[in-house]
């Protein structure tokens, strides 16, 4: 029998209804009271230890909490009477997280995320069907569990490519599936190739600003990150990597002062790239010492610069591949 480690950090999928004003409480669950409510989500094939990390409402995810997640996660992996670990999570930041357990988790053990968009009191909830969901991927037989994996409504993401598309919908992930669970099933239909940046030992993460640029917006943002404690900046520019022209100054100045500026694009699809000539575009910046994103998105960009810096090591448009 195998040994499935589920650990809980809060979000609408461990949350209650507040009496007084109807609106959910999000973590107030812990993980016991969670999975207790569902016994049949232990079998005669899976074993579940339950651990409570936080309980907190996804957007109060931060840094400090992701390394604290990471060394939870690593405890249990390292044990060998564990097969693989679950993790339930808000929806609001789960790509994040996702994606940086896939940068710093080195276990080829099975890592699963998942989340809910409805409380598990809420008719139609779909928190007990995900995280039923998450428990047989990370107990499956699968050839190569290199990366995190999220699960989402019946679908498998990879966590570099997944984003929350829908505000409430029980179908609120898109973007890099590679594969389906039915009924018990699990169907991988391809797995990610790309390199990726690993970060086993990681002492801390950088401060990292993110600015999304908009038509005719000013630098304002851009020179108070400068004079801030940040090391990084990853801007959200449009199309292939475009900023609005009068930001060049402000970005220079940005990286004559030693930060790394990294820009990313705002669309869902596709990659930054110098196809255009003119003040603000993609080959204005990289010729003044921005780094190109290639195509992960800013938030995600955000997460991995933050490890690169934090970590000492190099950063390059080929970090971001």
């Amino acid at each position: 029998m195998k040994k499935i480690a589920v650990i809980t950090t809060g979000g609408t999928i461990a949350s209650t209804t507040d009496p007084e004003t109807g609106r959910s409480i999000a973590g107030k669950l812990t993980g016991e009271k969670l999975l207790g409510a569902y016994k049949d989500l232990s079998s005669d094939q899976v074993e579940l230890e339950v651990f409570s990390a936080f309980q907190i409402p996804s957007n109060a995810m931060d840094f400090d909490k992701l390394l604290l997640l990471k060394s939870v996660v690593e405890s249990f992996l390292l044990r060998t009477d564990i097969s693989g670990v679950v993790i339930t999570h808000g929806t609001d930041t789960l790509e994040e997280t996702s994606y940086f357990l896939s940068l710093a988790i080195t276990s080829h053990k099975p890592v699963v995320t998942t989340g809910s968009q409805r409380i598990p009191s809420e008719i139609g909830s779909d928190s007990f069907a995900n995280i039923r969901d998450a428990i047989t991927l990370a107990a499956a037989d699968q050839p190569d569990y290199s990366d995190t994996l999220l699960v989402f409504n019946e679908k498998i993401f990879s966590p570099r490519s997944v984003r929350k598309v829908h505000t409430s919908n029980v179908d609120g992930f898109a973007g890099g599936q590679i594969g389906t669970i039915d009924r018990g099933e699990v169907f991988i239909q391809c797995t990610a190739t790309a390199a990726k940046a690993c970060f086993d030992a990681l002492p801390a993460m950088a401060e990292v600003q993110l600015i999304k640029a908009a038509s005719g917006m000013s630098d304002l943002f851009i020179r108070a990150a400068t004079t801030s404690n940040a090391q990084g900046l990853v801007i959200e520019g449009f199309g292939r990597g475009h900023v609005p022209p009068s930001w060049l100054p402000a970005i220079k100045e940005a990286v004559d002062s030693g930060m790394k500026v990294v820009i990313t694009s705002a669309c869902d699809e596709g990659r930054v790239f110098p196809a255009y000539e003119y003040p603000g575009s993609f080959a204005d910046l990289t010729a003044n010492g921005v780094i190109g994103g290639q195509d992960l998105d800013a938030k995600k960009a955000r997460i991995l610069l933050a490890c690169l810096i934090g970590a000492g090591q190099a950063v390059d448009s080929q970090s971001f591949l």
